[in-house]
């Protein structure tokens, strides 16, 4: 089973609109298509250090550069 299982309880009242709108929400509360979009492309722990490491050294080149 999965981790994000969840209902959405539909009342004699709602429409449809309703209960897209309340299951997109709780979607976007437990990240769930973000979480997806971060399986699509697998990146390699060595290619990921590489990505941090350059975007850190980024970072730190625009700070000594404001503070100069």
């Amino acid at each position: 089973m999965s981790k994000y299982l969840f209902k959405i309880v539909a009342d004699r009242n709602d429409t449809v609109d309703k209960l897209v709108k309340a299951w997109k929400k709780r979607i976007d509360n437990i990240r769930l298509l973000k979480n997806l979009k971060g399986m699509i492309h697998y990146v390699k722990p060595k290619e990921l250090r590489k990505i941090r490491k350059s975007q850190s050294l980024y970072l730190q080149h625009e700070r000594t550069e404001r503070n100069r």
